[in-house]
């Protein structure tokens, strides 16, 4: 079975952690003590973080097509789109379902960053390991 395989348990684990925190409501979250972090958009670095690690992480458990010499391929494509796909509905999960949350379409756009991020960075390592 695909779900039980070791080598899954990191990428699955981070999807549940990125769910937890992003279904937070918005009075758990710390305050972030005025006009400094909002300047540095340090919510956005948060989700470009998360959303890279989770890409990164799904990356690891495609099987690689040692024989394929391009950047992307469709596994890799897929795995980016799923994971903006995921940012977007959770954005909207947070708008409907999670109180003192809305949603952002510049966390949709960090998420998508963050993916995009994840995936270079994997694609960018597995090259230096060959």
């Amino acid at each position: 079975m695909f779900f039980i395989k070791k080598k899954n348990i990191p990428a699955f684990s981070w999807l549940l952690l990125v769910t937890i925190l992003l279904c937070l409501p918005g009075k758990t979250l710390p305050d972030t003590g005025g006009d400094w972090f909002s300047r540095i958009y340090a919510d956005k670095w948060i989700h470009v973080f998360l959303f890279a690690v989770l890409v990164f992480l799904f990356c690891k458990i495609i099987p690689l097509n040692n024989t394929s010499r391009q950047f992307v391929n469709m596994p890799f494509l897929l795995t980016v789109m799923a994971g903006i796909l995921y940012g977007t509905l959770m954005e909207l999960v947070q708008l409907w379902l999670v109180s003192g949350r809305g949603f952002e379409v510049f966390d949709i756009l960090a998420d998508a960053g963050g993916c995009l991020l994840g995936a270079i960075i994997f694609r960018y390592r597995q090259k230096k390991l060959r």
